[in-house]
């Protein structure tokens, strides 16, 4: 049941929509390994705001993956993914990674995501969009955007690849003089 307090919000709409253009997202860390959690925050939205995040990437054949999550802005007016409950959308509950992992392709379904050269970033595109929406119809209205890159190779690492042996492959050795997991 919506509170008298929740109503008023919504009548007064027209006067959030122009307050909304200080809205940012945060990004920790812009470049950063695969596995490596990515902080996510949506700041200067009014309070609870009904917002929409969407993530999205190309893959080296140019196949675009995306995925997409519903928040309501707190009391300060922020939405913290690694905090902050997604009420829907490619998935539901409170998940740091849910915009990587929940990705899905555009064109096929049955298409993966898999990145054969590791030596090159993903650039993955965050955009915020207000009210809770599907992703795939136009026209929503974007708040605002941020971009991040993922590797799959730490800075340092040497690549070698293996071939003219009885087997294929490519070895990755760590700059430094270790311990190395896996020794």
């Amino acid at each position: 049941m919506y509170s008298l307090h929740r109503i008023a919000r919504f009548i007064r709409r027209p006067v959030v929509a122009a307050s909304r253009r200080g809205a940012v997202i945060s990004v920790e860390s812009k470049s950063r390994l695969v596995d490596d959690k990515v902080k996510i925050i949506v700041s200067g939205l009014e309070p609870e705001q009904y917002v929409t995040l969407e993530a999205k990437l190309i893959d080296e054949k140019g196949y675009v993956f995306k995925s997409h999550a519903h928040y309501i802005a707190d009391d300060d007016g922020e939405v913290d993914v690694g905090r902050d409950l997604s009420l829907g959308g490619s998935y539901r509950g409170v998940e740091p990674m849910g915009l990587l992992w929940s990705m899905n392709p555009e064109q096929r379904k049955e298409l993966r995501l898999i990145k054969k050269d590791v030596t090159k970033p993903f650039d993955v595109e965050l955009k915020c969009f207000d009210n809770h929406i599907s992703t795939n119809k136009g026209s929503q209205e974007l708040l605002p955007s941020s971009t991040f890159e993922q590797w799959y190779m730490a800075v340092g690492v040497k690549r070698v690849v293996l071939k003219d042996l009885p087997f294929q492959g490519t070895l990755f050795i760590p700059s430094g003089d270790g311990p190395f997991p896996g020794q």
